[in-house]
């Protein structure tokens, strides 16, 4: 089947021997025609697939992979293909001209980094004039939605730039284009590496010790994930899927969790442990895109809630002071009506949140800043 497909895509051009440097060069523009209608074909099929989250219904995770992996494009000329298609969706008169003939793609990929609807005349009237050498210069020489200059207007150098190179294993490039896909949605446009390294080494800049950052947030997050079902309502515990199906994560295996954990695992404590402080999302929310404008996620407690309530209890579990995998615990479960709020909060370790919900720690009162522990004994 891809040889047949192969030869068919060879046939719209047709190849021969031995013709004159006119005809050479006639058949030459022939084929440029075709490779340039083919870069359009692919910025806009990318930029849909991207835009509709296509990909995710071929088994990939983003369209930049699948073009590295279906159509061995480079993540970088993915990106590029993938910014212009969605570009020239606003630039209606550049994308006609290309289409008439009367620009090639080379200066089509110039203008995409300069131009916006509101000079898109200007700067296509300029590209008609110039060659693309010519015009090159005066994309280098202009600002971002800017006009291009007047014809007297050409005083400057074009901007410095440097080439950066680096190799990375499999997995920290991974991590680099997770990075730049969320960058990308934060923003709203595809970026290229160049933009990216740009906002990472202002960030770095821009972070201190305790890890604030100036107009951003730190996330203590994991870039990994792990989806239980709930059986029911909230009363009811929760599965993890495997390869025998759900499987309730409360059934107690001793050679898996140890026997003091077996023995303390009663009816749905590790569910109410995990619901106590974990990130709920609705089923439907895994099929939505993150652009879908609907937030479909549900975090039990806010984060600055969160920050104010480990603060409160300075920084550690207020039952043997760890600072180390700190959770706010609800006192009156969650699940239970208790409500979200600090007077129902509490800093727990993640051991001591175990011992908890076990019933092996008991906490007295309730009041903001006054709950007490005390350890039971069975």
């Amino acid at each position: 089947m891809e040889a047949v497909q192969t030869k068919r895509a060879a046939s719209l051009v047709e190849l021969q021997a031995g013709l004159t440097a006119d005809e050479v060069g006639k058949r030459l523009e022939v084929c440029l025609r075709h490779t340039e209608v083919g870069q359009r074909g692919l910025a806009f099929y990318l930029a849909d697939m991207d835009t509709r989250r296509l990909h995710q219904a071929v088994g990939y995770s983003s369209a930049v992979f699948f073009a590295e992996s279906r159509l061995d494009l480079s993540p970088r000329r993915a990106r590029e293909l993938i910014s212009i298609g969605r570009k020239l969706e606003d630039l209606p008169a550049i994308d006609e001209a290309f289409c008439l003939g009367e620009l090639s793609w080379s200066k089509v990929v110039r203008l995409a980094r300069v131009v916006t609807p509101e000079h898109e005349a200007r700067w296509l009237e300029r590209a008609r004039a110039l060659s693309c050498k010519a015009l090159e210069l005066e994309v280098k020489l202009a600002r971002p939605g800017a006009a291009p200059r007047a014809s007297g207007d050409r005083k400057g150098l074009p901007e410095i730039v440097f080439d950066v190179r680096a190799r990375v294993p499999a997995l920290a490039h991974r991590k680099l284009e997770l990075a730049k896909e969320k960058l990308s949605a934060e923003r709203g446009e595809a970026i290229d590496d160049a933009a990216f390294l740009e906002a990472a080494a202002e960030l770095i800049l821009q972070t201190r010790d305790d890890g604030t950052v100036k107009g951003r947030e730190p996330v203590d997050d994991s870039l990994y994930r792990v989806v239980l079902t709930a059986q029911g309502d909230a009363s009811e515990g929760l599965c993890v899927e495997s390869e025998l199906g759900l499987v309730p994560i409360d059934a107690p295996v001793g050679s898996t969790v140890g026997e003091r954990d077996a023995a303390s695992c009663r009816a749905g404590e590790r569910s109410q442990f995990i619901r106590c402080d974990a990130e709920h999302v609705r089923p439907d929310a895994l099929s939505a895109g993150p652009r879908s404008g609907v937030d479909f996620r549900d975090i039990p407690t806010p984060p600055r809630l969160r920050k104010r309530v480990i603060a409160r209890d300075g920084g550690a579990c207020r039952n043997c002071r760890s600072r180390r995998g700190l959770m706010v615990h609800h006192i009156r479960y969650r699940s239970r009506g208790g409500p979200t709020e600090a007077a129902n909060l509490i800093t727990l370790c993640t051991a001591c949140h175990a011992l908890v919900h076990a019933d092996l720690l008991e906490i007295l009162g309730g009041h903001e800043g006054r709950s007490t522990l005390l350890a039971r004994h069975e």
